[in-house]
């Protein structure tokens, strides 16, 4: 009798022990960052855009990103577009905009989103870009040449596109397909790397 009685017992802890290390497991798992699909707000600074590979004390004050408009070229969807500052939905009816986490065109990974079938349809095209095809930004005095790299697909709570890459490169974002299953939509990222910069006269 003592031992079924201990027997009981012995398996009531184990079962209580059991549960709790379950519960720890789903607790940690759900405080994991890497199993949230929450995207930061785009109003606010991206603290990673800090680390570049040029510190922002050793920019001059023309090397800041500065929030003003430019002018975005694509030769090979005869496309050319006023580029606005801010992609907030009253930002992007005006046109595509710079994102506020933007790096600089000299240093950094210089971000551009636009709307791909509302306002104007923009980015209606962009799925269309070729790896070699040309980006040409007209910024602050400045033209800057980039080379598509890639075109891809990301998920919408993805972004880490518009995180520095230690060089100069320009990140086209939109959303992804035309008519998207259940209303989720993906993002369409077009990637270029910088290759070269002149200054207007």
């Amino acid at each position: 009798m003592i031992k079924r009685i201990t027997g009981t017992i012995y398996k009531s802890i184990g079962n209580t022990l059991l549960m709790a290390g379950i519960i720890l497991f789903l607790v940690s798992v759900d405080l994991n960052p890497h199993h949230q699909k929450t995207a930061p707000p785009l109003n606010q600074t991206h603290q990673q855009n800090q680390a570049a590979v040029i510190s922002e004390e050793s920019l001059s004050k023309s090397d800041e990103f500065l929030p003003a408009s430019g002018r975005l070229i694509i030769p090979s969807l005869e496309l050319e577009l006023e580029i606005g500052y801010g992609v907030s939905d009253e930002d992007l009816k005006q046109g595509p905009g710079f994102y506020p986490q933007s790096g600089h065109p000299d240093t950094g990974n210089v971000c551009i989103a636009g709307h791909l079938n509302a306002y104007g349809n923009p980015f209606l095209n962009l799925s269309k870009m070729q790896p070699d095809d040309e980006i040409e930004l007209d910024y602050n005095g400045r033209i800057y040449k980039y080379q598509v790299q890639k075109v891809f697909i990301v998920d919408e709570y993805d972004w880490s596109v518009i995180d520095p890459v230690g060089e100069p490169v320009i990140t086209l974002t939109t959303c992804h397909p035309l008519y998207p299953v259940n209303g989720k939509y993906d993002r369409l990222i077009v990637r270029g790397v910088q290759t070269s910069v002149t200054t207007k006269d």
